[in-house]
């Protein structure tokens, strides 16, 4: 018996608020209310706004690069503000609703607000995914030469790495061999009544024409350049952070750690917001590899 997309969605934001609930719960075991209580009492916020800014400069930088890729995919200038918002309200919906839904809700606003094909903005949101995840990787593998972090999170990012060969050789597999791809993917929309299948493969059509930007190397090595930028931000607000919590670890090594160990935690499903799967990131990162206590690693989340 077919399980309803419904109870499917349902099953999937059951498992994402139970395993939040486990992963909160250990971040918080046994540790002292009081100790938590003087550790927020004692922290600097005056280099909270520094956090701050740099988040929303992160955001910025994303949509610089969005920008480059869209440009590149429908052959004319954008303006900056209509990704940039995308990209705001699409992390806020990651915060506040479930199963990722600012992960589509962004490309789709987007498609609407600048005029362009759902299509391209799905196919240039993918490259972006794709990049994150060989920028994220690389940094991950150089922090591990350098930070003796538990064996499973070495696991972790060596299979990241697989994922992102796979990944970046399924996209240069089907940008090469598009021409033999289209007839064998068109069938399967020809079995489709023809006002379905025929938007279908309209929309698959454009969809590989968009990944094609992988193809324009000038533009590829600026994405990459982006990409690292942007992975070197978001480390420099986890390090900040380290200020306002009065956190002595190493400023740029500790921010690249926990900033590493966040990221592939909170690829696991999780209540809105990455509660308990943010939390858990960051002890493992603070507590677990270099030795700062409970209490003040889980302030500084």
């Amino acid at each position: 018996m077919a399980i309803s997309t419904a109870t499917r969605r349902g099953i999937q934001i059951t498992i994402g608020l139970g395993l939040s609930v486990v992963l909160l719960y250990y971040s918080v075991r046994g540790i002292s209310w009081q100790e938590l209580t003087e550790q927020l009492a004692i922290a600097d916020y005056t280099w909270l706004p520094t956090v701050v800014i740099v988040g929303v400069y992160v955001l910025f930088v994303r949509a610089q690069r969005w920008k480059l890729l869209l440009e590149q995919a429908t052959g004319r200038s954008l303006p900056i503000m209509p990704i940039f918002s995308a990209n705001a309200i699409g992390f806020m919906a990651n915060m506040l609703l479930p199963l990722r839904a600012g992960e589509i809700a962004r490309p789709l606003l987007l498609s609407v607000r600048a005029g362009i094909p759902v299509a391209t903005v799905l196919a240039t949101a993918v490259l972006e995914r794709v990049l994150d995840l060989m920028a994220l990787v690389v940094i991950s593998m150089w922090m591990v030469t350098v930070v003796s972090v538990p064996e499973e999170v070495t696991a972790a990012i060596w299979t990241a790495g697989v994922l992102l060969i796979v990944m970046v050789g399924g996209l240069v597999l089907v940008h090469l061999q598009r021409e033999r791809l289209l007839p064998v993917i068109d069938r399967i929309w020809a079995a489709l009544p023809e006002n379905i299948g025929g938007k279908i493969a309209a929309m698959e059509h454009r969809f590989l024409d968009d990944l094609a930007v992988i193809g324009d190397v000038s533009v590829l090595v600026r994405a990459v350049l982006w990409s690292f930028y942007i992975w070197f931000l978001i480390a420099m607000s986890f390090s900040f952070g380290f200020w306002v919590a009065d956190i002595d670890v190493p400023f740029f090594q500790g921010g690249v750690t926990v900033m590493a160990l966040v990221a592939f935690v909170v690829a696991a499903p999780a209540a809105p917001g990455f509660f308990g799967t943010f939390e858990i990131g960051c002890k493992l990162a603070l507590s677990d590899v270099y030795g700062v206590a409970d209490a003040k690693a889980l302030g500084y989340t």
